[in-house]
């Protein structure tokens, strides 16, 4: 069954659309339902439907979806990973083959005889950063002698151009390659160009908030006369600005497109009620965000409490014990211990480590996205850490990354902080005093 909020996004017909789903408000229902309405109700031909998402398992589960209401179905609608639709634009162009794409260690390799070339000394954890920097260069469409690198300072433009003309001597490809050889290609030939916009009519993409200039350029291209875009996302969950994601390309969405119809999952589904209402108390102190009201669906209450520790130890004995409760629970509810940075979860480790405990829910912020839990630990929620105030970060994005963190828990949360780290005082996080606002 769908909700009156999710039966408007789905019955939308032609034109763009941008679907704000907040978490737990039935995104992926949405999408899928969106298909198989398309098919169903409009006769459209499952193989003129483009869905592209950032993951493979998303895309993987979506296709499961609908094969269970399709299971006979002949011609598929597309669903994939960007990577994987501008590749398989190249491969089906004949301008690449799958052996042509360079692995993460042969791309370090090949950074690794630009910067001798160069006579330029950097860790091995920089030159990771370095080609970090090249990604989001590119992504973000900004010129290299413009970008402003924070490991290789003047010397980033030459080695980037280096590092470009030595992967087109081998013959290789990485994944941006592949973003910018599609958009150069559409943008260039125009027959390409009308070919595959004449093969899909309807275009479904998933995290709109993730995505960045370049993705989103070849989108505009693969656009017919109706711009049939429909674009799903939250704007409050958009993470990723360390590779090149743009949440202001979701915020211009209807100056983008002047006739695009906007709507709202009102409810979520995931939370229970004290859950979503501090969660809404904090990222409402975001500034460059849409205005939304979302409701909780359940009615009743969960945990909500706040510890301050002498330490990372007392913080870590305390997570301890509540993972061994939750172990011993005959009900086998989940726990997610949450961190923003890997180091901050030390100290359980080596508890979990020596206590000889078992256990595979610790995840970054980052790396909690799209995940779900009966309860939630945010652990290390100080000022210079929840937010992490280095160079060149963002207190909006950090915010965000703490609302995704909040917003895995399903029916407790714990947000613990510590007086002393390494020795030095340290304060509760802004953003425990937003959430008690």
């Amino acid at each position: 069954m769908l909700d009156e909020f999710q039966k408007r996004s789905v019955n939308h017909y032609t034109g763009p659309c941008l679907t704000i789903a907040g978490p737990g408000s039935g995104k992926t229902k949405c999408l899928v339902e969106r298909v198989i309405h398309l098919i169903k109700h409009h006769q459209v031909p499952p193989e003129k439907i483009l869905v592209i998402t950032f993951t493979r398992a998303a895309a993987k589960e979506m296709e499961e979806r609908f094969r269970k209401e399709f299971k006979h179905i002949r011609k598929m609608p597309y669903f994939g990973t960007f990577h994987s639709f501008f590749f398989h634009i190249l491969i089906t162009e004949g301008l690449c083959r799958p052996s042509d794409v360079i692995s993460d260690e042969g791309q370090l390799l090949l950074l690794k005889k630009v910067l001798d070339h160069l006579h330029i000394t950097v860790s091995l954890s920089d030159q990771w950063d370095v080609l970090k920097e090249f990604s989001y260069c590119r992504n973000l469409l900004i010129p290299p002698k413009k970008f402003r690198s924070e490991i290789l300072s003047k010397e980033f433009a030459s080695a980037f151009h280096l590092y470009e003309q030595m992967k087109s001597t081998l013959g290789y490809l990485d994944y941006d390659d592949m973003m910018v050889r599609t958009r150069d290609l559409l943008t260039i030939n125009r027959d390409v160009k009308e070919r595959w916009k004449n093969k899909y009519s309807f275009i479904l993409l998933d995290e709109v908030q993730d995505i960045n200039a370049l993705q989103y350029s070849v989108v505009k291209l693969l656009l017919n006369e109706e711009q049939n875009l429909y674009a799903v996302g939250d704007d409050d969950q958009s993470i990723y600005g360390f590779r090149g994601s743009d949440p202001k390309i979701m915020l211009s969405f209807q100056k983008e497109f002047k006739n695009a119809e906007m709507i709202t999952l009102g409810y979520n589904y995931r939370s229970v009620k004290n859950i979503v209402k501090v969660s809404d108390k904090l990222i409402k102190n975001n500034r460059h965000r849409y205005d939304k009201d979302i409701q909780a669906f359940h009615d009743h209450e969960g945990d909500i409490r706040y510890h301050m520790f002498a330490d990372a130890t007392d913080e870590a004995v305390f997570v301890l014990q509540r993972i061994k409760k939750h172990l011993s629970n005959p009900k086998h509810p989940t726990l997610g211990i949450l961190y923003r940075r890997n180091k901050d979860c030390d100290k359980i480790k080596e508890l979990l480590e020596r206590e000889h405990v078992e256990f595979e829910d610790l995840y970054t912020f980052h790396g909690a996205k799209g995940l779900e839990f009966d309860d939630v630990i945010c652990i290390h929620v100080n000022e210079r850490m929840v937010p992490s105030l280095g160079k060149g970060s963002d207190l909006e994005e950090e915010r965000r990354m703490f609302y995704v963190a909040v917003t895995r828990a399903k029916h407790n949360l714990y947000v613990c902080c510590l007086k002393k780290k390494d020795g030095k005082l340290c304060h509760p996080s802004r953003f425990i005093n937003e959430m008690q606002a």
